[in-house]
């Protein structure tokens, strides 16, 4: 799972949108994903999760030893960078794409919200059971062949401008945490007392008149059942009655709390390698943000 700016696919994505691209245009964007303007997404996990209210976020151990999600976006719009450079075949960083990187160092970066399912009954009322919406990143292709997109990509992951931390999962440097992340989620699964707290949330849910999952498929996180058939406005409310029963007794934090201790066994058993890991995140950011400074983007 490459990809230049963490979004699995993206070879696929690209050469389907992108190859009729004329000169000078900006690509069609990425796929965009839940984000809230003007977030603050700093928090520093210890032993527990870190729940910010704000921006309906989760930090757990294994974060630190990534990219922070601010992080994401300096070496994802340096990709940008080098990558218009590569297909216009030139010295020089193309104008549409530095306002491109410019415009997405100021957004908010891709976050996994619902993690655990819906929770932070505000931010959901203000925003709705997806998120603010930003524009993704787009990428300048200048109508490019296959092959040359192709090589571009494979000249940017050459100089380490991919993403990584627990969410951004794009390159072997990334295995650990996604291993750790996973496993601990497994055993987060199969724990009894995420069990009962996940019983407690269904029983809530029910009672204010949603059908619930049981042992079905995508029964592991959720609570409320919805149906294909449900407009927005149905989702929506469901949604809300999910997060409303989540946030009153407090499942995201205990059941955030639960994957943080396996994370915290996990890094016990993998720390060197781990800080080994954050070493090239830090490279990698490093890099990026020279890239940027270049281009008069930062």
């Amino acid at each position: 799972m490459r990809g230049v700016v963490g979004v699995a696919a993206l070879l696929m994505s690209m050469l389907a949108l992108f190859s009729c691209s004329s000169l000078g245009d900006l690509g069609e964007p990425l796929p965009s994903s839940s984000q809230e303007p003007n977030a603050v997404h700093s928090p520093v996990p210890g032993n527990t999760a870190v729940l910010d209210w704000e921006s309906a976020t989760i930090t757990l151990p294994l974060d630190r030893f990534g990219m922070s999600l601010s992080d994401v976006l300096v070496v994802e719009a340096a990709g940008s960078l080098e990558f218009a450079r590569c297909v216009l075949q030139t010295d020089n960083y193309p104008e549409a794409a530095v306002e491109e990187a410019v415009r997405y160092i100021g957004s908010t970066p891709m976050a996994h919200h619902w993690r655990y399912g819906w929770w932070d009954a505000d931010y959901v009322a203000r925003n709705g059971y997806t998120g603010i919406q930003d524009d993704p990143l787009a990428l300048l292709t200048d109508g490019s062949s296959r092959d040359q997109i192709q090589d571009c990509l494979e000249q940017i992951w050459g100089m380490g401008l991919e993403a990584l931390n627990s969410e951004h999962l794009t390159d072997a440097d990334s295995a650990l945490l996604g291993t750790g992340t996973i496993q601990a989620m497994d055993r987060t699964l199969s724990d009894a007392q995420f069990l009962a707290l996940r019983e407690q949330l269904r029983i809530c849910v029910s009672q204010l008149g949603y059908t619930v999952y049981s042992t079905e498929p995508g029964a592991d996180w959720s609570a409320v059942k919805t149906d294909a058939s449900w407009s927005q406005e149905q989702v929506f409310q469901a949604a809300l009655a999910e997060a409303e029963c989540a946030d009153d007794m407090s499942y995201t934090q205990q059941v955030g709390d639960i994957d943080a201790g396996y994370q915290l066994e996990y890094i016990r058993e993998h720390e060197a390698e781990l800080v080994q890991t954050k070493q090239i995140a830090d490279e990698r950011v490093a890099k990026a943000a020279s890239i940027l400074q270049d281009a008069g983007v930062m």
